[in-house]
C-alpha cells in the first residue's frame, strides 16, 4: 500500500513539473482575453502594445490595454515599432481608459490621421501633447469631442493659421501650449480660453503680433508664457517687444 502512495505521489510531481515548464507565451489564464495581429490590425502597433502592458505571460491581452492610462510612444522600447506604423486604427476601442496622450513626435506623418482619428475618440482624456501640427478641422474635432469637457492640459503644433474659439468646450481646461513654426501663422480666438495658464512660442513673433494677442486674450489668465525669440536662418534671436500691456 506505501508503494502505491508514493507512486501516485511521484506521477502528482512530474506532472506538475510538466505544467511548470510550459512555455509562458502560451499561457492564458481564466477571464484573459488574448488578441491577434488581425484584432489590432498593425504588427508594429501590436508589438508597441505587447510591449507597453509587459504581460509576463506574453502575447497581447484585452484586459491588459483595457488597465493602461497613459500612451508614451516615445519611450525607447516602443519607438521603432510606432515609427513604423501604419495605421492606429482600433486604439481606442481596446484602450478604452486612455487618460494621457504625449510624446507623438515620432509617429510618421501619413499615420497621424489616423492617430488623431482615435485620440478622439478617447473619452477619458484629461492630457493631450501633440508633437505635430493640427489642422483646424482636427483641433475642432478636438473640441467637440466627448473627451473635451474632461481636458486638463492641450498642448499642439500648427503651421496654419488658427481660431481656437472652439475651445470654449473644453470647461474643465486648466493649461493651454501653442508651438507655431511658420511665419505669417495667426492664432485668434483667445479670448474664448478660459483656462488659467497659456503658452504660446511662435518662432515669428513680432509687435505687431503680440499687439493682437493683447487685444484677443483672456484677461482672467493668471500665468501666460511668450516666447520672445524669432527663428532666422538656424539661430534663435531675441525680439524687443512691448509686451507692457499684457499686465493692464
Amino acid at each position: 500500500m506505501k508503494h502505491k502512495v508514493k507512486r501516485a505521489m511521484c506521477v502528482v510531481f512530474v506532472t506538475l513539473l510538466a505544467v511548470m515548464q510550459m512555455p509562458a507565451a502560451i499561457t492564458v489564464w481564466a477571464g484573459e482575453t488574448a488578441l491577434k495581429v488581425s484584432d489590432i490590425g498593425d504588427a508594429n502597433l501590436y508589438s508597441a502594445l505587447s510591449t507597453m502592458t509587459k504581460n509576463t505571460s506574453g502575447g497581447l491581452f484585452k484586459e491588459d490595454l483595457e488597465a493602461l492610462t497613459s500612451l508614451e510612444f516615445s519611450n525607447a522600447d516602443v519607438y521603432d515599432y510606432i515609427s513604423a506604423t501604419e495605421s492606429f486604427q482600433n486604439l481606442a476601442k481596446y484602450c478604452p481608459n486612455i487618460t494621457n496622450v504625449c510624446n507623438t513626435y515620432n509617429i510618421k506623418g501619413s499615420a497621424f490621421a489616423s492617430f488623431f482619428d482615435e485620440v478622439i475618440q478617447m473619452e477619458k482624456l484629461t492630457n493631450v501633447s501633440i508633437s505635430q501640427n493640427l489642422t483646424q478641422s482636427q483641433f475642432d474635432s478636438l473640441c467637440d469631442a466627448k473627451c473635451a469637457s474632461t481636458l486638463d492640459q492641450v498642448s499642439f503644433d500648427i503651421s496654419e493659421s488658427m481660431d481656437v474659439s472652439k475651445s470654449s468646450n473644453m470647461t474643465s481646461l486648466n493649461s493651454f501650449s501653442v508651438d507655431i513654426y511658420n511665419s505669417g501663422v495667426e492664432l485668434t480666438g483667445l479670448s474664448s480660453l478660459k483656462c488659467s495658464s497659456v503658452s504660446i512660442n511662435n518662432n515669428y513673433i513680432t509687435q505687431d503680433v503680440v499687439d493682437g494677442y493683447v487685444k484677443d486674450i483672456d484677461k482672467n489668465i493668471t500665468n501666460l508664457y511668450l516666447s520672445l525669440y524669432q527663428y532666422n536662418s538656424s539661430t534663435y534671436t531675441p525680439v524687443k517687444v512691448d509686451v507692457s500691456a499684457f499686465a493692464k
